[in-house]
């Protein structure tokens, strides 16, 4: 086997595995709400929001903001005497209503029971397999290639000392 290629296949095989180390720690440093399987969560309007909201003031309770995984199904349930709506959904005083998150995406939903008349909602794309190869691929890939060019510059492959001392060595009469 060329002595270029089998550099560059132990080269890659070692940066590869490198990728997937960095992927890895940096996945388990920062695994924020990262799901593969969508949920059903519950939001919950307290009593008393629409005299609250009226006034100028929020509910600690109720977040400005909000992050799903797509397919994630927020139900909203309304204790307040007063009907609201948040986005496309009307939730009726003592009622409920749904929103299942679409594709990935910040949205700004109207918002009836918050002071500032807004939600955001944050949808991230579900964790697949593909996505953690993608990871691996996008560091180990690169860093591969750099590390095999520098492999040359440092340590250039070229024929082997006996093979050297072979093709100049004068012949034996």
């Amino acid at each position: 086997m060329n002595a270029h290629l089998k550099r560059f296949l132990w080269v890659m095989a070692a940066s590869m595995l490198f990728g997937w180390l960095v992927s890895e720690v940096s996945f388990r440093l920062v695994n924020r709400n990262v799901r593969n399987t969508p949920q059903r969560l519950e939001l919950v309007i307290p009593a008393g929001t629409a005299q609250r909201v009226a006034q100028g003031e929020g509910d600690p309770r109720l977040p400005e903001s909000m992050t799903f995984i797509q397919g994630d199904v927020l139900v909203v349930v309304n204790q307040d005497d007063v009907s609201h709506q948040l986005g496309p959904v009307w939730v009726p005083a003592g009622g409920s209503g749904s929103l299942t998150m679409g594709e990935p995406n910040s949205y700004s939903y109207d918002c009836s029971f918050q002071p500032q008349e807004t939600l955001g909602v944050d949808v991230q794309p579900r964790l697949t397999s593909w996505i953690r190869v993608q990871g691996v691929i996008s560091v180990g890939l690169p860093s591969g290639v750099l590390f095999w060019l520098y492999s040359l510059v440092i340590r250039p492959v070229g024929p082997r000392k006996e093979e050297e001392q072979d093709e100049y060595a004068a012949p034996l009469a």
